[in-house]
């Protein structure tokens, strides 16, 4: 009955998917059988059903060849530490006449942010935090949009801790994700259970006596209720450093065996250094996008370039990288980020650094509107001349929406936004950072979004300041929907149609179900069990846009109780599906 029940979905989401363009740049299409079989994974991804979905990935690893070997690997003997309540040092934060609100200012260095943010309009985000004799990573929290922060999480161990990456996916299962490196030779996975936040683990993705550098971490959560993280890092071998590539299909319990998706040119320290390169990945409306630099195949010459290659099947397998920065110039450190839910037209955005000789410094971007199959030509999304204009990053909104872009500009945080149907036109440049002190060392900011927001108030940056040294570096954030409009949530309209998770799960007696229209339509809200068969019929019929909320008792249409076990919400609009697991104990 499962497979049946997926098939009838599979059929739909080929129907809704279809979409003009080539793809010459792939190797060899799937056959008939692999298609069917793909489209029987995004269903059961979307159901949250990965038992189903596990089954799926091994029939397809069969047919095209490749493994699905995963490990759960505890890192031992390193020192580990995960701490929940604030270790004795007393986290300073206030908001500042200027509207730059502190994050993290502590008295040791807080560098290189950050953001994630989960359904509900929590906001995260992760640093370095430097201290007196090795380096920890600290996660802050902001329940009320960015007005105010407290601490959530610190990792530490023996050694030190680096390159923070956030993440926060939520559907059947809901986690926020850390991605990070441990000394020179460990790339580590920390999770915390958001459902249940006492639950914690960490993980091994890979140890490399010879070098690691850089994770970035990207879930497909936006879209699928039974969703899988990526990982992308640089891992230096005999000859050279390499691009590698990582998955999860239990929810970040265990991780793929890594897989090389491109060799770095020249050898190590002499021609190419790995830790200062910087891959990004994300994932959006099917594809999933990574983004790096690297020079040209020949190596013979020191200009580093752009490029990007994509998966069209949850990272199986990877088309070609395409060269997308041919210039003659310098380009590098490159930020992705794909629109998320737009099948149409599928969408997804680079945004990279330029250096023209040492003289000026830019940010470029390309745009794609096709799944990556072609890729615009370089646009000028911030070229003042003779200006320092570098480290940008990138964001979408959690369905459709807006792209939103930052950097560092001399001392200085700027900000663009475009429509995610339009990539390639951009609103007017707005000054974040009103302090000019944005770090040069540390000049990334992070940009994250809060889909409780009205679309235009959703971006939020954070970025690493010095205004405070000698001291040490701080944590700023800012952002449009930082400032509170004392609107009643009830009368406003929510930006995007949404199902939130499921309180309390699991549940007995009661669950409560809250779920928000973005705009008038008719709603379908339904129980099915784990075989696919309907309970319950929640709500039905004609919608007014706003919130919404429900309670579900553990009967079904009769009256009856069901029995205890794994149930599924879904909610049903004109703008799609969204499917919420719920777990009743008698």
């Amino acid at each position: 009955m499962r497979r049946q029940l997926l098939v009838v979905l599979a059929a739909v989401l080929l129907c809704a998917t279809v979409f003009e363009g080539s793809f010459a740049n792939l190797p060899a299409g799937p056959d008939e059988s692999e298609t069917g079989l793909l489209a029987e994974l995004a269903a059961a991804k979307e159901m949250g059903d990965m038992s189903a979905a596990r089954e799926i990935e091994r029939e397809l690893a069969a047919i095209e060849g490749r493994s699905l070997e995963s490990a759960s690997v505890v890192p031992a003997g390193l020192g580990l530490r995960v701490e929940s309540a604030d270790p004795g040092a007393s986290l300073s934060k206030g908001r500042w006449a200027d509207d730059d609100i502190l994050v993290a200012g502590l008295a040791a260095n807080e560098v290189r942010p950050s953001m994630a943010s989960d359904r509900e309009g929590n906001l995260y985000v992760a640093v370095e935090h430097e201290g007196s004799s090795d380096t920890a990573i600290r996660i802050y929290k902001s329940e009320d949009g960015g007005l105010s922060w407290s601490f959530f999480r610190m990792v530490s161990a023996l050694s030190d801790l680096s390159q923070p990456s956030i993440a926060v996916a939520e559907g059947t299962e809901s986690w926020l994700f850390l991605a990070f490196q441990l000394g020179e030779d460990l790339i580590l996975s920390f999770r915390v259970n958001l459902d249940s936040t006492a639950e914690s683990d960490i993980r091994t993705i890979e140890n490399n006596a010879v070098g690691v550098a850089n994770p970035r971490i990207a879930t497909d959560g936006a879209e699928f209720a039974g969703w899988y993280p990526y990982v992308v890092w640089n891992s230096r071998g005999v000859d050279n450093w390499v691009l590698r590539f990582t998955r999860s299909l239990d929810y970040g319990d265990s991780w793929q065996t890594p897989a090389t998706l491109a060799g770095y040119c020249g050898y190590p320290d002499e021609f190419y250094d790995g830790n200062e390169a910087y891959p990004d990945i994300d994932y959006g409306s099917g594809y999933l996008y990574v983004a790096f630099d690297n020079y040209t195949s020949n190596c013979t010459s020191t200009d580093r370039d752009v490029f990007a290659m994509r998966s069209a099947n949850y990272g199986a397998t990877w088309a070609s990288a395409i060269r997308l920065s041919p210039e003659a110039d310098d380009e590098r450190g490159p930020r992705v980020a794909a629109v998320k839910n737009y099948a149409a037209q599928r969408t997804a955005v680079v945004v990279y650094t330029r250096f023209w000789g040492g003289l000026d410094d830019d940010i470029m971007y390309h745009g794609t509107q096709d799944g990556g199959t072609t890729w615009s030509n370089h646009r000028c999304m911030s070229c003042t001349p003779i200006a320092e204009e570098r480290s940008p990053d990138i964001e979408t909104s959690f369905d459709r929406g807006r792209i939103h872009a930052a950097w560092w500009r001399d001392h200085n945080i700027e900000y663009r936004s475009a429509l995610y149907s339009s990539p390639l036109a951009w609103g007017d440049t707005v000054k974040v950072c009103e302090s000019d002190a944005a770090s040069f060392e540390f000049p990334r900011p992070t940009v994250g979004v809060n889909p409780t927001a009205p679309v235009d108030e959703e971006a939020g940056i954070a970025w690493t300041d010095f205004r405070n040294a000698p001291t040490a570096n701080d944590i700023y954030y800012d952002g449009p929907g930082a400032i509170s409009t004392g609107l009643d949530e009830a009368a406003s309209v929510p930006p995007v149609t949404r199902l939130d998770p499921v309180r309390p799960n699991p549940f007995n007696p009661a669950a409560h179900l809250r779920y928000a229209l973005s705009a008038p339509g008719t709603v379908h809200l339904t129980v099915y069990d784990a075989a696919g068969r309907r309970v319950a019929v929640l709500a039905e019929g004609p919608h007014e846009a706003g919130i919404f909320e429900t309670i579900w008792r553990g009967v079904d249409d009769t009256g009856c109780d069901v029995s205890s076990g794994v149930y599924f919400a879904r909610l049903k609009t004109e703008e799609g599906a969204r499917t919420r697991k719920i777990t009743l104990i008698r």
